[in-house]
């Protein structure tokens, strides 16, 4: 069998399957599936299909959605973006959010 740069095994020519990748939901599993699709990627399995639900729902539309060499480009800049720190949250001295500020109007 031949072997891909990576040193893992090509895919075979015999093989004929489709290969999906269902993302699900639940925050902070999102930036594991950008690592799970970046495996993928680097390898001879790219996904046929892609589907996914909430924060899958978001990755798998940044993989359908861009040409497969600026995928993880753009799935990097994302994730990038999401958990860089931000000063926009109105936070006091004690990194608090201010009273009240959290209650809904009644």
């Amino acid at each position: 069998m031949a072997e891909m740069p990576n040193g893992l095994p090509a895919r075979p020519a015999s093989y004929d399957k489709k290969v999906g990748l269902v993302l699900q939901g639940g925050g902070a599993l999102g930036s594991y599936q950008a690592g799970v699709y970046e495996a993928l990627a680097s390898s001879e399995y790219l996904p046929d299909w892609v589907a996914g639900i909430s924060i899958g729902a978001i990755n798998a539309a940044i993989i359908a959605g861009n040409r497969p060499d600026e995928r993880l480009k753009h799935l990097r800049a994302f994730w990038s973006e999401i958990t860089a720190h931000t000063s926009s949250w109105p936070v006091n001295s004690a990194g608090r959010l201010p009273p009240g500020s959290g209650r809904r109007a009644h």
